[in-house]
């Protein structure tokens, strides 16, 4: 289903709380290992505070998505997850594929496709060879569409199910 405007700040909203904390501790344990004074804890909390939040919501480790979704009714962690990574995080670019883009992405595409069963090629390797801030998702699906639609038809076999 359709993510509502509400939930997307709520999820935003977690995020940037989390890696507030993450910040927060952070320059927490510097201060003590280095037994910095109080100012310069201090200093360095309004730093923290200061920074824009396009950056406070760079960083995707750590996140505890289920948390997040306890805020959100019916989302999960992992649509937390996926909601974030492939779509509200602020360095996935949503514009109008370049032809170049979708020349690059074809020849990617039918690499990761062609591969052996071996292969550790995956889209998320498209995505950051192609190099445009395109989400592993958005290249999968946009692969989908403009070439492979044809093979997509009707209902399973039963040796494909």
């Amino acid at each position: 289903p359709h993510w509502t405007r509400q939930e997307r700040i709520r999820l935003a909203r977690g995020i940037r709380q989390q890696n507030m904390k993450r910040l927060m501790d952070a320059a927490m344990e510097a201060q003590l290992a280095t037994a910095a004074s109080l100012p310069d804890l201090n200093a360095a909390i309004e730093r923290i505070r200061a920074m824009p939040d396009i950056e406070v919501v760079q960083n995707l480790e750590g996140i505890d998505y289920a948390r997040i979704a306890r805020s959100i009714p019916q989302r999960s962690a992992r649509d937390c997850e996926l909601q974030w990574r492939n779509v509200d995080h602020p360095s996935v670019y949503h514009g109008r594929w370049t032809r170049d883009e979708i020349a690059q992405l074809k020849r990617l595409g039918e690499e990761l496709l062609s591969e052996t069963a071996s292969s550790r090629l995956t889209w998320q390797d498209v995505a950051d060879r192609l190099g445009t801030r395109r989400s592993a998702f958005d290249c999968a699906r946009e692969f989908q569409q403009r070439f492979r639609r044809h093979r997509v038809t009707g209902r399973w076999t039963e040796s494909e199910d």
